[in-house]
């Protein structure tokens, strides 16, 4: 264990360092790897990388916004049921979401203990509540604030976490939304290509 620990330790510095200088040398890095590119492909697939970054923004601004959501729905239910520490768990539910999958469950449960410590007809209430909670935030609110600011309809949303989820689990549920983002900017980026030939063809 001891050592495991100390391998786990050297790789978290070795990556820290690694990140430290990849930063202070960003720029040169991503000089060398444009030097790469055939130099006509080169502008569309800059293009294209500065989409899917968009993409990644976008996706982490819309966790950021869909956790500030459920903090917001679960303050006031939690405040009317008179629960104990309803501010802490309301933000611990806003945290947690960044959990895939076992979030809901380790934000549901202190909740639930607290309100035990009250009353077993208030944990009823708090199970009732969250179980409500999560329901409509993967229902309504993940897809209509994840794929609205990607810009992915709600319904392509949904299917793509299903989807995900069937093929590649857990990880393929996180992964979804962001993949499905990327795969339309490039397919967007391909078609606007393909018709700025066409436009310089005709025009020969």
């Amino acid at each position: 264990k001891l050592i495991s620990t100390i391998n786990f330790l050297f790789n978290v510095l070795l990556g820290m360092v690694l990140s430290f200088y990849m930063i202070l040398d960003r720029e040169k890095i991503a000089n060398a790897l444009i030097s790469l590119i055939p130099v006509g492909a080169r502008r569309r697939v800059i293009n294209i990388a500065g989409k899917v970054d968009l993409v990644l923004k976008k996706f982490i601004l819309g966790q950021l916004g869909v956790a500030a959501s459920l903090s917001a729905i679960t303050f006031p239910v939690l405040l009317l049921m008179r629960i104990k520490y309803a501010f802490i768990l309301a933000i611990l539910i806003g945290i947690l979401e960044f959990v895939p999958y076992f979030g809901a469950f380790l934000s549901a449960f202190p909740a639930v203990v607290i309100a035990a410590s009250q009353s077993p007809a208030k944990a009823l209430w708090v199970v009732i509540a969250y179980v409500g909670i999560q329901q409509l935030e993967s229902v309504y609110i993940s897809p209509k604030i994840l794929g609205g600011s990607i810009g992915i309809h709600p319904i392509v949303t949904i299917m793509s976490v299903v989807v995900g989820g069937h093929l590649l689990g857990l990880f393929g549920m996180v992964l979804a939304v962001p993949v499905v983002g990327i795969v339309q900017a490039v397919i967007g980026e391909i078609i606007e290509a393909l018709d700025e030939e066409e436009l310089a063809d005709n025009n020969t």
